[in-house]
């Protein structure tokens, strides 16, 4: 969706990009608050790392959809 977005100049698939980021901003806040109650559980350290790349990948998204705005 960024691809064409900037590619094909199409907004839509950028408001597109920018729901998902706003989505897995949401989604990390939600994991980690899960994961920090069951840390104790076996099998829950594995998933850690997650909300952190989840953060990243929205903040890289978020950069994307500032430099449309210009």
């Amino acid at each position: 969706m960024t691809y064409k977005g900037f590619k094909k100049h199409n907004p839509e698939h950028l408001e597109k990009v920018r729901e998902i980021e706003i989505k897995l901003y949401k989604d990390s806040n939600y994991l980690i608050k899960f994961l920090l109650e069951a840390k104790s559980e076996e099998g829950t350290r594995q998933f850690l790392p997650i909300p952190g790349h989840l953060d990243k990948i929205g903040g890289g998204l978020n950069i994307i959809f500032l430099m449309r705005k210009g």
